[in-house]
């Protein structure tokens, strides 16, 4: 159904998306309309350009996929149309506190526009700075599958292989993946070379001992809230805060749970190197372990000393030093 050309109302429409790989499901909280466009760069542009010239205020909310939303997203800010992500986990946890157990795309949409609605804080806007990151976003991604990849075919190698061709398999399937991953770090290298910004931020990074370059590449790619959130909330963000669970008599210990996992195993590993080469974190971790803590939460404290070191260190624009890593902990 198209819109017929009338005065454009000014009002905010929010509008519910579920997005999948061939079509939009499409929710408009305030008609009630429901309708399925293709996930195409015409059909979406249309239905933008219709939508412009009938409402203003427009907020777009839908859950990111990490791939078929990418249409979506480029032509919403070409119209200067107002997008916003939230997490499928938050969804998720939402449709079941409504007590909906029913699946499909229109009712997502409904959940996901209803969720908007009640819940405006929780929404992540997505603005120019994503097609900024995009290819960054990219690059990172494909470093972290040849890295499993490679990870994967070393352990197969390492089984008693009767076979000598497979053997050879293996070897030539290793070459190829470490060529491809030397391209790819080379490549994301040259693109944050190319932002002064960016490459300030992982110079900055990189001047605390136990943060190599795959280490600061990450957290200026993948956590752009870098230096913007206070130590509780990027701590959170990242999934290094420790969490309570206590339920009446029980006081169970405390763990760590959700945020970005890519980036929090690379925390973790940065922070074994840390406990091994950087003399602060070294005492603080051995301080931890005098005082009884268990070695894995002496490393989630490091983890933890480690972030927030890098928030303050991108806020305040200073490389490392000891005094940095102390003013962290009480900004």
């Amino acid at each position: 159904m198209g819109y017929s050309k009338m005065e454009v109302v000014e009002i905010q429409m929010v509008i519910g998306i579920d997005v999948s790989k061939d079509k939009l499901d499409i929710y408009i909280q305030g008609t009630g309309e429901h309708r399925v466009i293709v996930n195409h760069p015409r059909q979406i542009g249309e239905w933008l350009t219709q939508m412009t010239q009938q409402y203003q205020g427009l907020k777009l909310v839908f859950e990111p996929t990490g791939r078929y939303e990418k249409k979506l997203i480029l032509l919403a800010l070409k119209h200067r149309v107002t997008c916003y992500g939230v997490h499928p986990n938050k969804i998720h946890n939402f449709k079941k506190c409504l007590g909906n157990s029913a699946k499909t795309d229109k009712i997502d949409a409904i959940i996901i526009a209803k969720y908007a609605l009640d819940f405006p804080e929780q929404l992540k806007l997505i603005d120019d700075s994503y097609i900024e990151h995009m290819e960054l976003r990219e690059l990172s991604a494909r470093r972290r599958q040849l890295k499993a990849d490679i990870h994967r075919i070393v352990c197969q190698m390492k089984h008693d292989i009767s076979s000598a061709e497979v053997r050879k398999s293996y070897a030539r399937m290793k070459k190829v993946l470490l060529v491809e991953l030397k391209t790819i770090e080379a490549t994301m290298t040259a693109c944050i070379h190319a932002d002064k910004e960016k490459q300030h931020k992982v110079e900055l990074l990189q001047s605390i001992k136990g943060v190599g370059v795959v280490t600061s590449q990450m957290m200026v790619t993948e956590v752009p809230e870098l230096g913007q959130l206070d130590k509780r909330k990027i701590c959170k963000l990242i999934g290094v805060a420790p969490l309570n669970c206590e339920s009446g008599k029980k006081a169970g210990g405390r763990h760590i749970d959700a945020g970005r996992r890519d980036v929090r195993n690379v925390i973790y590993m940065a922070a074994l190197v840390a406990i091994r080469h950087n003399e602060h974190m070294r005492r603080i971790y051995q301080q931890l372990r005098a005082r009884g803590k268990l070695a894995k939460v002496a490393i989630v404290a490091i983890m933890r000393r480690l972030v927030c070191t890098m928030n303050a260190m991108i806020r305040d624009d200073k490389k490392w030093t000891n005094s940095n890593s102390l003013a962290a902990q009480k900004a």
